[in-house]
């Protein structure tokens, strides 16, 4: 992730360089944008993360908790079957 960040920090370094007029008002214009809009997609894909977390552990619970009431075995294919659409 620093990487990623240092990257991106040299090249907006290296792009405000070559740029004619480039005022410190333009630089905190693009400054603000990037900390309000640049961590979306971070925050999305770790919102994603925890949801994916959470339901594969609520499924597992379910499993478990069916498998306690000892299903035979045409229940146990009628559950797979339900459980895969």
């Amino acid at each position: 992730m620093n990487e990623k960040i240092q990257y991106h920090q040299n090249q907006f370094n290296e792009k405000k360089n070559n740029l004619i007029d480039f005022t410190s008002n333009i630089e905190q214009t693009i400054r603000s944008f990037v900390q309000k809009h640049g961590v979306k997609p971070l925050e999305m894909k770790r919102n994603l993360k925890i949801a994916m977390t959470n339901h594969d552990y609520d499924s597992e619970i379910l499993r478990r908790q069916y498998l306690q009431e000892k299903p035979n075995e045409y229940q146990i294919q009628v559950m797979k079957h339900l459980s895969e659409k």
